[in-house]
């Protein structure tokens, strides 16, 4: 079967099924590529809190955006913890950008069965952590930061806000 003993996934079909499903869940119009700025930055996570040193975040903001200081999101992409990666979620990302008008930040956090629990969580935090520590490089209004997420995303979401409230 595709279920191994103890009741998950094997990592075959894992893979398998991440390559389907990146293709299909990013439901915004390409146009808004051509409306947004995309930027991909790496960073140590564990300075933030983080599982693992090498973490990845993409950075979108709309086009034409002047030097002031803006309002921020870090979002939390879905994929039911085991699909899909910031990467698979551009157009989405850049419609955010581009519909509310703010710079929209999109972390890797990891997927299972390679990044256990908690760890999707620390790196969602150390990402946040991340942003609100660069904020003037960024030219972000460090008090206009905020967090979001979609299906998984939100649940990532919801563990760094309890790590935040642990801090």
């Amino acid at each position: 079967t595709q279920l191994d003993r103890a009741g998950g996934y094997r990592r075959e079909m894992i893979l398998k099924m991440r390559h389907k499903m990146a293709k299909g869940l990013d439901k915004a119009p390409a146009s808004f590529l051509e409306q947004c700025d995309m930027e991909e930055l790496e960073f140590d996570a564990t300075q933030f809190g983080g599982a693992g040193p090498k973490a990845k975040i993409f950075m979108y903001r709309r086009k034409g955006e002047g030097a002031k200081p803006s309002k921020a999101m870090v979002w939390y992409h879905g994929g039911q913890m085991l699909f899909t990666g910031p990467a698979d979620w551009h157009k989405s990302c850049c419609q955010l950008a581009v519909e509310l008008d703010v710079v929209v930040f999109n972390p890797e956090v990891g997927v299972g069965p390679e990044t256990k629990a908690p760890q999707m969580g620390l790196n969602g935090y150390a990402a946040l952590k991340y942003v609100l520590a660069n904020s003037v490089r960024f030219e972000l209004n460090a008090a206009a930061i905020g967090i979001g997420g979609l299906s998984a995303g939100a649940f990532t979401c919801t563990l760094v806000a309890m790590e935040l409230a642990k801090q």
